[in-house]
């Protein structure tokens, strides 16, 4: 009966691990392209809901941890063998700005306020 086990522990591992590592493609899917906002992150949770529900339907105790640990690996995999993560991104709005906000040789100029225009009128 323990060989059993085994094997269904297997095949619901494996089975996690293929659907995360097939997340790109899932997301790709045109049905799914209204809700693939914030990159993905909706359709992400869901998949990560159901892999759960689908873990403890067959009596995997800590299905939580498992899929949280196969979504662990794959992001390590993902960051390469020296397990360096990607740098974060970094939003451009302020860098934008402060291109506009200078003139056409590079110096600063004040940026103008439509408040203050009105005030002085």
């Amino acid at each position: 009966m323990c060989h059993q086990a085994d094997f269904q522990d297997s095949l619901l591992r494996v089975l996690v691990q293929t659907i995360l590592a097939g997340r790109p493609a899932i997301y790709a899917t045109p049905q799914l392209a209204e809700v693939n906002k914030n990159g993905g992150d909706r359709i992400n949770k869901k998949i990560q809901q159901i892999l759960k529900k689908m873990l403890e339907a067959n009596g995997v105790e800590d299905a939580s941890g498992l899929v949280q640990d196969e979504v662990a690996k794959v992001g390590r995999s993902k960051k390469g063998p020296g397990g360096t993560p990607s740098p974060k991104k970094t939003p451009t709005k302020g860098k934008k700005r402060k291109m506009l906000e200078q003139g056409d040789e590079g110096q600063e100029t004040e940026p103008e306020n439509d408040s203050v225009k009105r005030e002085s009128n």
